[in-house]
């Protein structure tokens, strides 16, 4: 649920209950959305906001009062934390350092920046329940706050909202991988997928044979594992044998059929691209063009990653195939591999954003 919509609902719903449904109508499933907004105080301090509210038939209220815990904080300071730790965890990752404390470091910092109360309220609100994330930073890991004694996204589906539209939800059955035949592992990942998928299943290992099958007919799923970086004119993306892709240029390849499910398998690729003084990137990522995409759902990562085998995109496809929701697969994709300690530092990194 968009910020601005919260707002405007809650203030016409108060605290009353949800509406009940039209009699013969069938109840629309409650849907709970974590809302994490940076406001501003009277005097000029900064508060972190995070509300947790739950919609029933378009309607809206608060679960409860005490599911608001705005806390005073020194934003330069604390934020400043999280960010060290984020830096700390890529660094970790790019040298293939997959220390389990690199990951739970970063969760302390992003659970200081909240209120112990409203987490271990989070357990037993959002279990059973997809949790939306509408983060205010898109860049930090807010997956890993803590519901509870687990991080919320392995206590239940999450998915980050954005304000782009998507298309229509229906079943997936038609899957495209896209490959990068130079790059140790591809062909194992990409066999992997075919695997564990149901439906039919296309294997590519350009972008010019990509280009080509975009043309001729649509897909449900569209998977490509590469490099992300800049482009010839500096824009982000997709590095594949026969050349660089930019990530713009897919987009407007998938325009008219957009895809249920757009899983781009490389390093910060739903990442927001950051830009020193100088205009040089200090971090790159593909989050600003791929928000023009209508795919459903977009699968990525917020930093570097080195994947040490295929357990996360395997479980993901084989439940996707099974009729699971984008967050659902995950969320059994990373609960596969958050026990393995070759995973630790890696499969924080891997989000979903939905319309």
């Amino acid at each position: 649920l968009p910020l601005a919509a919260a707002a405007a609902q809650e203030s016409n719903a108060g605290t009353s209950a949800p509406s009940a449904p039209r009699r013969g109508s069938r109840p629309r499933p409650l849907r709970r959305s974590l809302n994490i907004q940076r406001l501003m105080g009277r005097h000029g301090e900064q508060y972190l906001l995070v509300k947790l509210f739950g919609v029933l038939d378009g309607s809206i209220a608060l679960l409860s009062e005490d599911d608001l815990f705005p806390r005073r904080f020194d934003q330069a300071e604390e934020i400043a934390v999280v960010e060290r730790q984020l830096a700390a965890l890529r660094e970790a990752a790019s040298r293939g350092d997959l220390a389990t404390p690199q990951v739970e470091s970063l969760r302390s910092a992003l659970t200081a920046l909240g209120s112990r109360p409203f987490w271990d309220h989070m357990a037993d609100q959002v279990a059973g329940a997809a949790v939306e994330l509408a983060c205010y930073d898109p860049s930090l890991p807010w997956e890993l706050l803590p519901a509870g004694d687990e991080p919320l996204r392995l206590v239940a589906p999450t998915m980050r909202k954005s304000s782009r539209q998507g298309a229509a939800a229906k079943s997936c059955r038609r899957l495209l991988v896209v490959i990068d035949p130079d790059e140790p592992g591809a062909e194992r990942e990409a066999a992997s997928i075919e695997d564990a998928w149901t439906g039919s299943t296309t294997i590519l290992d350009s972008g010019s044979a990509l280009a080509k099958a975009l043309r001729d007919q649509s897909f449900d799923v569209l998977h490509i594992a590469c490099h992300q970086g800049p482009s010839h004119d500096g824009t982000p993306a997709l590095w594949l044998a026969d050349g660089k892709l930019p990530v713009r240029q897919l987009v407007d390849w998938i325009h008219d059929r957009p895809p249920q499910v757009l899983f781009l398998h490389g390093c910060s690729t739903l990442r927001a691209s950051h830009a020193g003084g100088s205009g040089q990137h200090l971090s790159f990522g593909s989050l600003e063009p791929l928000e023009r995409s209508h795919a459903r759902a977009l699968v990525g990562t917020l930093w570097d990653v080195s994947p040490p085998d295929d357990t996360l995109t395997h479980t993901f496809y084989a439940a996707l195939a099974d009729g699971a929701m984008p967050a659902a697969a995950m969320h059994a994709a990373r609960r596969a591999c958050a026990t393995m300690s070759a995973w630790s530092a890696y499969w924080p990194s891997y989000v979903i954003v939905s319309p």
